[in-house]
């Protein structure tokens, strides 16, 4: 059934550059400085004895990261 449909050279060409963009945007999305710093701020608030003195870090690092 797949074998019967046909696609053109051009379709082909365009979804691999749209999964490339979005491919990028994600990686970039992952390693932005904001990003970093909440996973930091989760581990450290993980791993901290007194995690409950400990304020939500996406707060901390979105004032921080501008």
């Amino acid at each position: 059934m797949l074998e019967n449909l046909d696609m053109r050279d051009s379709v082909k060409i365009a979804l691999i550059f749209a999964g490339a963009i979005i491919f990028i945007f994600g990686v970039h999305l992952y390693f932005s400085p904001y990003q970093s710093c909440v996973r930091a701020g989760f581990e450290e608030i993980e791993s901290a004895d007194n995690a409950a003195e400990y304020a939500d870090p996406r707060i901390w690092c979105s004032r921080n990261s501008r």
